[in-house]
């Protein structure tokens, strides 16, 4: 059986494009890793409401810039991870990681990784030591004071 073939031509039926199937799966990986993000920056704003700090409304109304530079950054290191450029990035700029983040980056990316990565990206950006010397804002976090 056809399996590509025939996502093909349920793909062109269905949406009127003519994608090949692997473009398709980035497609859904990158929708599940944004799912992800927006799920991570929804965990912290209604931690830090429930905390009694301010309302949900308010955080993402002080911190909106905070959110989409993170989750654009986020995106974009998901993306040289996707396009099997993210190692060569990390060797470039010398950045060490554990062997078992190695193994993790060799993996073939799947939707319920992508959407695992989505949720975790943020996190582990505050690790980059470069980010925070060019601007990058921090995380939304309960620090007594508004992000920057």
């Amino acid at each position: 059986m056809d399996v590509s073939g025939t996502m093909q031509r349920s793909l062109e039926c269905c949406s009127g494009l003519n994608m090949h199937p692997h473009h398709y799966l980035h497609l859904v990986a990158l929708v599940l890793f944004l799912v992800g993000d927006a799920l991570h920056v929804l965990v912290q704003v209604d931690d830090l409401a429930r905390k009694g700090k301010t309302t949900r409304k308010a955080i993402f109304s002080e911190r909106w810039v905070s959110i989409i530079v993170r989750g654009s950054i986020s995106t974009a290191f998901f993306l040289l991870w996707l396009q099997g450029q993210l190692d060569d990035l990390i060797t470039a700029t010398g950045i060490s990681i554990p062997a078992s983040i190695d193994k993790i980056l060799d993996m073939q990316v799947s939707g319920a990784l992508a959407l695992l990565a989505g949720f975790a990206f943020d996190s582990a950006i505050g690790y980059i030591p470069f980010l925070s010397k060019i601007g990058v804002p921090p995380p939304i976090v309960d620090t007594g004071a508004p992000t920057p």
